[in-house]
């Protein structure tokens, strides 16, 4: 809106003599367009600072689960199997492991700009039991056979790189264990900077 708008105003200017009187809307225009770029500008920044955060939120989140493992390994050598010790510690007895079971679908699927440009950042909520998580992005996502396998990750997290800046891009995930692949996520989907 913001070029069409100034090419316009930019044509009355030069056509005075057609455009008799226009002096105090051409100003009011300049000013709608200044002040509709700077809020383009800020919401940019935005945008970029809040997918810097939720990067940078989501390292902090592998950073406690990595002490809690280590905090759990802990608790697990002091208890040594007793359950009322890991109790007190206020964490959760273990179960006798069972056998594996089909992946169920991938919840929370999320996709945000990347604080770089031609990046996008994706999280989803972790499937118990899953191996490792399948990918894929699209352009289309209504057309199926544009889905294109992107990466393999083990963490519920993603990191999407040489994007194509300005276009819009889909990402789905499903889970996968020894007994085979889990449903499709819904689609999420972020404009690449």
């Amino acid at each position: 809106m913001v070029p069409k708008m100034q090419v316009s105003l930019t044509a009355v200017a030069e056509h005075a003599t057609v455009f008799t009187g226009a002096t105090a809307l051409l100003a009011q225009g300049a000013a709608a367009v200044t002040g509709l770029e700077t809020s383009n500008a800020d919401v940019t920044m935005l945008e970029a600072q809040l997918a810097q955060a939720r990067y940078e939120r989501g390292l902090k989140m592998d950073a406690a689960q990595a002490f809690y493992n280590q905090f759990a390994l802990y608790v697990g050598g002091i208890a040594n199997g007793n359950a009322d010790t890991i109790l007190l510690a206020a964490m959760d007895v273990a179960l006798p492991p069972g056998p594996p079971q089909p992946m169920t679908k991938v919840e929370g699927n999320r996709l945000d700009a990347g604080g770089v440009d031609q990046t996008a950042m994706g999280n989803w909520r972790p499937v118990v039991g899953a191996r490792y998580y399948d990918v894929q992005t699209s352009t289309t996502p209504s057309n199926e056979a544009s889905w294109a396998p992107y990466d393999s990750p083990v963490k519920a997290s993603l990191l999407l790189v040489n994007q194509t800046s300005g276009q819009k891009v889909y990402t789905r995930v499903r889970a996968v264990n020894s007994l085979g692949k889990g449903p499709w996520s819904d689609p999420a989907c972020a404009m690449i900077p």
